[in-house]
């Protein structure tokens, strides 16, 4: 990546954002740096859970996506069930 495209994100969050993101959990325990997938991804729930503390819930439905890549696991977040609204978020 060329320096000159990267923003400087850290000085566009809000506040609120730069609260989030400077959250200090000293309950963790040290990253999985050479674990699994499976691993990791673990840590990355239990370093995110105060994200959704709190939060309501929802019924969730989860679905397979065929690409050409393979099968992509996906989940559907329902908080109002008999609404057809949809947001699509791809991450990364």
């Amino acid at each position: 990546m060329k320096p000159e495209n990267k923003l400087p994100v850290l000085d566009l969050i809000s506040a609120g954002m730069k609260t989030v993101v400077n959250t200090l959990q000293p309950d963790l325990p040290p990253w999985p740096a050479t674990g699994t997938i499976a691993e990791q991804r673990q840590y990355y729930t239990l370093e995110r859970r105060f994200w959704n503390a709190g939060a309501p819930e929802m019924a969730t439905r989860a679905y397979m996506v065929p690409t050409k890549y393979g099968q992509v696991e996906t989940r559907l977040f329902c908080p109002q069930p008999d609404s057809p609204a949809t947001l699509f978020y791809l991450h990364g």
